[in-house]
């Protein structure tokens, strides 16, 4: 048997979890504080189970949760926690500057944030978003 591969992430909605499966990682799982959920992962992954969390977990984001976020929001806060301006987002997700200045703002009212560099840190602090180290 080929040996079992799995990923533990801290934590992000949607394209981790999604890009786990289609490349085919056996299993898939939110880091926690303790070993043993861990542990017992590897070992069950090990015996040739395939495991995957039910759902994403949920964090508090200012104030909404995690999951009040659309998977296009998600995308657009990624890049602006690596610093991209909004022509250049535009430029990278397909979109209008137009549309990506909306999403900024959506995603601001949403969670209460009341400046891009704010929203930016909190985004990280929480971990709703881990930047894309390739980009």
């Amino acid at each position: 048997k080929m040996p079992s591969s799995f990923i533990f992430q801290s934590f992000e909605p949607f394209s981790s979890l999604e890009r786990a499966k289609a490349i085919g990682v056996d299993s898939f799982w939110y880091k926690e504080v303790s070993e043993k959920p861990i542990l017992e992962l590897m070992d069950r992954t090990m015996a040739g189970e395939s495991i995957y969390p039910d759902k994403t977990p949920t964090v508090s984001f200012g104030n909404i949760k995690s999951t009040d976020l659309s998977k296009r929001e998600i995308e657009v806060l990624r890049e602006v926690i690596m610093g991209f301006t909004n022509a250049e987002i535009a430029e990278r997700l397909n979109l209008s500057q137009h549309t990506v200045r909306d999403y900024v703002q959506v995603i601001m009212e949403k969670t209460g944030y009341r400046t891009r560099t704010e929203l930016a840190v909190k985004a990280r602090e929480t971990g709703i978003i881990i930047p894309d180290k390739k980009n």
